[in-house]
């Protein structure tokens, strides 16, 4: 699997993957695209999720991926003191 990563301005509004909240038009949002075997699948993280990952190493520690909400399923007091730190 090939995967690029871009720190992006978002023009329209996207579902966070990580915790599907809206990303909205104008917010700084982490663009993930991912290419397996002639499948690409492409993705959108708010600065949240993307803080929470980097906080807890969760890149080194998840060799298989996200599925789609499971940063704030798995570790919403995580989730939520970072997003209290961020404001």
């Amino acid at each position: 699997m090939q995967t690029w990563v871009k720190n992006v301005k978002v023009r329209k509004p996207h579902k966070c993957y990580g915790c599907l909240n809206t990303i909205e038009k104008g917010q700084l949002a982490k663009y993930v695209t991912n290419a397996d075997g002639g499948t690409f699948l492409n993705s959108y993280w708010c600065k949240v999720c993307e803080a929470v990952i980097q906080k807890y190493d969760l890149y080194d520690s998840n060799d298989d991926g996200f599925d789609m909400g499971e940063i704030i399923e798995n570790m919403p007091e995580e989730w939520e003191e970072m997003r209290k730190e961020m404001e």
